[in-house]
């Protein structure tokens, strides 16, 4: 895959990055989405979710953080975001200032609904297995044990597509980086 995400990068530029990485957003939306009812059932329902984690671990429900403290991550990571290198150089890729606004406001929906299955899936995956050791492993025994085969290798599929997603952009970026700060002077 490292080999396919260079190639495409390098051959593609900014044009193969952008319409793959839309692509690979909406693996990883329908990836995340489609299971978590699933999973939500599998471990027996809102409630029970509820009931378990005030178990595991109290500080998993309610809001432990106060307005201010949650602007602040609101902010932190919604500035870091739309201001990242990788993303203001596809500003610059769009038309207009219109398209801008659209492609934004669809990246923050996208982001928002990825993020919020993502939270939402460990959290429950908290419940089923408190004992996993490696939190990042929750993932993939998720796709393994609790997803049916063919979601499962769609839940793969969304891991491996934010994997390419993001080094294909670095990879962009830092190319366009060192062509001018190195290689043109």
């Amino acid at each position: 895959l490292l080999v396919i995400t260079v190639l495409y990068t390098a051959v593609g530029g900014m044009v193969a990055v952008m319409r793959t990485d839309f692509l690979q957003q909406i693996v990883m939306a329908i990836g995340v989405v489609v299971g978590l009812p699933l999973l939500i059932i599998y471990a027996g329902g809102p409630s029970n979710i509820r009931t378990v984690l005030a178990d595991v671990g109290p500080n998993y429900l309610g809001w432990h953080f106060g307005f201010q403290d949650l602007l602040g991550f609101a902010l932190a990571f919604g500035l870091t975001f739309v201001a990242a290198p990788y993303v203001v150089t596809r500003y610059y890729a769009v038309p207009d200032d219109r398209t801008a606004r659209q492609a934004c406001a669809v990246a923050i929906f996208f982001n928002v609904l990825t993020a919020t299955s993502v939270a939402a899936i460990g959290l429950t995956m908290k419940v089923l297995y408190p004992q996993l050791v490696v939190v990042d492993a929750a993932s993939t025994v998720y796709a393994a044990q609790v997803l049916p085969p063919l979601m499962g290798a769609l839940m793969i599929a969304a891991i491996i597509a934010a994997i390419m997603s993001t080094v294909d952009s670095v990879l962009l970026i830092t190319g366009s980086a060192v062509s001018h700060d190195i290689y043109y002077r």
